[in-house]
């Protein structure tokens, strides 16, 4: 099996998503669009797209003219029936394509939040408990597509997740960071850190929290076990 993989940042890493692939002996492709690399061919072999975070917005095309190509390879891979994981930037992504609308959410979230998770959610990826935590990183935010259903909420963010049928998945929060990922993501956020609101954390409280980042690992791995391959 082959997985296609959109990277938009350095710091916003794949993490144990590479993991458990090799474990299954899956093929993986990474495509560092923030470093130049086209967006392949939608209509040649894959069965997997995941798309990953990034800082950019859903609708900066003028700035990063890849977006355009990329959000056409993500409705290409939706029809043609391929399994579709977005984190994030992804989940992003894939609600714009869907015809949902991405605005800013009313608050920047950063750090260790509550995920309170659907019965839905619950109902279709079996490791998923009532309550999960996990780490938030972003300032926007999306309306549930058209057809899909929700997977959780946070206190300060309405919508953490939706999934279309047994194929496509959007979450806005991060599972699959290891501890090493997140402390290197805060060595090189200090403009996020900038901004002040109620639910962003220091970069202390984030460090301290890695405790939660083998458990949201595990997780993660349950949750791309119940993806059809």
């Amino acid at each position: 099996m082959l997985i296609t993989c959109f990277q938009h940042s350095d710091f916003e890493t794949p993490g144990c998503l590479i993991e458990w692939a090799r474990q299954r002996d899956y093929d993986w492709r990474t495509v560092s669009l923030h470093e130049g690399e086209p967006v392949p061919d939608a209509s040649k072999y894959t069965d997997w797209v995941v798309i990953l975070g990034g800082p950019m917005g859903v609708r900066e095309e003028k700035r990063y003219p890849w977006l355009r190509e990329e959000k056409a390879y993500i409705r290409l891979s939706i029809r043609a029936g391929r399994t579709v994981l977005g984190i994030c930037l992804g989940a992003q992504l894939i609600a714009d394509v869907l015809g949902a609308f991405v605005t800013r959410n009313d608050h920047a979230e950063l750090g260790w939040m509550v995920v309170n998770t659907t019965l839905e959610a619950r109902g279709r990826f079996p490791l998923v408990p009532e309550r999960l935590q996990a780490l938030c990183w972003h300032n926007d935010t999306f309306d549930i597509p058209p057809g899909a259903l929700p997977f959780g909420s946070s206190e300060a963010c309405r919508n953490q997740g939706f999934f279309v049928g047994d194929r496509v998945l959007g979450l806005q929060f991060h599972l699959e960071w290891y501890p090493h990922d997140i402390k290197r993501l805060v060595d090189n956020s200090a403009e996020d850190f900038a901004v002040r609101g109620r639910y962003v954390q220091s970069p202390v409280e984030i460090i301290a929290g890695v405790q939660w980042a083998q458990r949201a690992n595990t997780l993660m791995n349950g949750i791309l076990d119940a993806l059809p391959v």
